[in-house]
């Protein structure tokens, strides 16, 4: 019902049947229903992985963003050789393909509004006509929005330490997780360990070096992460979106359309959340929002 009625559609609550307007409006949190459906702490470690490294509070995430799980386990995930820089290269051209004029370097300041409607985009290199704007940032940043999303903050990851680790080692899946304090997310492409283990160890999980092994680190910050806020970008914002603060955070998301007219919304602060899967069903919305041209 999620799905189809919420992740593949615009929800509108005066057209949706009762059970989904329910089960959007529903009190019940995502750490409950973990405790409630798995007796096993780990299950309820590895089903609450997604949204603990995005910075929420399971206690904010509404029970019903479990669907995540459901679509993954449904149609599967996937990985792109090269990742999301290889996305945005084969982006970059299909849009050439298209005739698609991008604008690098250029920032948007603003909406111009005229008779309530948008009539062009405010950029640090000048105005921009337009006939249909699709809003996939921050809302905040833009003060025309600004207004309509004054309740949101936006998601705030944990401080993440980067290492790079060389050595001889057995071979590793794409990712293994172990929870625990601190949380450790190993990422490999081939052998990349060395003999920094202690907490891996103790858990009997990391295998021993028998390179000389070599070891470069960097962090990144939430503030790194999420930009602070200044006069010409409101609220700052965050690649990850807003952040949960309960049921209530379905109604302050924008998207796909706006209280704007000619006014879109995508992205990750928009219907129905972050996540590159979400972001291009965000997409999709909008598309069908605005029909063919």
């Amino acid at each position: 019902m999620l799905r189809r009625g919420y992740l593949e559609q615009a929800w509108d609550p005066a057209l949706s049947p009762r059970e989904l307007t329910d089960l959007l409006g529903s009190r019940e949190m995502l750490h409950k229903s973990l405790r409630r459906d798995f007796k096993d702490e780990r299950l309820r470690l590895v089903a609450s992985h997604p949204f603990v490294i995005d910075g929420h509070d399971l206690r904010n995430v509404p029970a019903r963003m479990g669907v995540t799980s459901y679509l993954e386990q449904t149609f599967g995930a996937r990985t792109v050789p090269g990742g999301l820089a290889a996305i945005g290269a084969a982006l970059a051209d299909r849009l050439a393909t298209r005739e698609v004029t991008v604008e690098r370097g250029t920032s948007a300041l603003d909406l111009v509004l005229r008779d309530g409607r948008v009539v062009a985009v405010r950029t640090d290199a000048g105005d921009l006509d337009a006939d249909a704007v699709v809003c996939a940032i921050d809302p905040r940043r833009l003060p025309a929005l600004a207004g309509f999303v004054h309740r949101t903050m936006p998601a705030i990851p944990p401080v993440i330490a980067h290492v790079g680790l060389e050595g001889d080692v057995p071979d590793l899946p794409h990712e293994v997780v172990l929870h625990g304090d601190p949380m450790l997310v190993v990422r490999a492409n081939g052998p990349a360990w060395d003999d920094h283990r202690p907490r891996p160890a103790r858990r009997g999980r990391a295998p021993r070096s028998r390179g000389t092994g070599s070891t470069s680190a960097s962090r990144s910050s939430p503030g790194s992460t999420a930009p602070r806020s200044t006069s010409s970008t409101p609220g700052g914002g965050s690649p990850l979106g807003l952040l949960w603060q309960g049921r209530a955070t379905v109604r302050d998301r924008l998207g796909p359309t706006t209280p704007i007219p000619g006014v879109y919304a995508a992205g990750a602060h928009a219907t129905p959340g972050s996540g590159l899967p979400f972001v291009g069903l965000s997409a999709a919305l909008v598309a069908e929002a605005i029909g063919p041209s």
